[in-house]
């Protein structure tokens, strides 16, 4: 079965993000990633996976998770799709030297170019928070939709911190990314997982984390998720 749908009729939304073009917004967004896959227990989810891996990855902008991840288990068959509706992303992954395992299309997250079952992860790092609830609701129900039978759910976001309100974290990526954001739709953890165990998936594991090590300051959070089997 191909993993991929034919995406002939998936929107294809060319925005420009001239601002993360720039180099210290370039390698800040790299050094990110590689913490988030140091420390958010990715890494340890995929160690759980015997077999080769397929990762559709929603909102993966410019894959710089993707390139992380595959720098970071060089010896495990891994193959990662990016799902972005922006036009930025295969040029840049053409330019890696993962590109060999790393894809991209365009898509949206409420309507995902998969078949179903398709893929072991379905993960999405940053991108819920862009959504609204009707949004963050559909774009859950399809990665559930694509992950096969035991497959996991990894979502990454940030936590909410005291006297920073969503707006000024929206200003922020405005600032630094160009992002055309207005409000972000953002939720602490309880609330995070009252939302999945609605949706009939379960924490099997998260992991709060940041970008300061020294101190722990626990600024983002991820989750990773399985669906609940009926009668449990």
């Amino acid at each position: 079965m191909e993993k991929i749908k034919n995406v002939t009729n998936v929107t294809k939304n060319k925005i420009s993000h001239e601002a993360s073009n720039l180099p210290f917004a370039e390698n800040g967004l790299e050094k990110m990633e590689r913490k988030m896959i140091e420390r958010s227990g990715i890494n340890e989810a995929l160690e759980e996976i015997d077999s080769e891996i397929t990762i559709a990855d929603i909102g993966s902008g410019k894959q710089h998770d993707d390139k992380a991840i595959i720098e970071a288990n060089p010896e495990r068959e891994i193959k990662i799709i990016g799902v972005d509706p922006n036009d930025y992303a295969s040029e840049r992954v053409s330019e890696s030297e993962a590109g060999e395992k790393i894809e991209s299309v365009f898509g949206k997250g409420e309507n995902l170019p998969f078949e179903n079952e398709a893929v072991e992860i379905a993960m999405s790092n940053f991108a819920f928070q862009e959504l609204n609830d009707k949004q963050q609701q559909k774009v859950l129900e399809e990665m559930g939709r694509i992950i096969k039978e035991g497959g996991k759910i990894i979502i990454t976001e940030d936590l909410p911190q005291e006297g920073f309100s969503a707006e000024a974290y929206a200003r922020a990526k405005i600032a630094i990314y160009n992002l055309e954001i207005s409000k972000l739709n953002m939720h602490s953890d309880e609330e995070w997982r009252k939302f999945f165990e609605e949706n009939g998936l379960e924490v099997e594991s998260s992991e709060k984390w940041g970008n300061d090590e020294e101190n722990k300051k626990e600024q983002f959070v991820t989750y990773i998720l399985k669906k609940i089997k009926e009668g449990e």
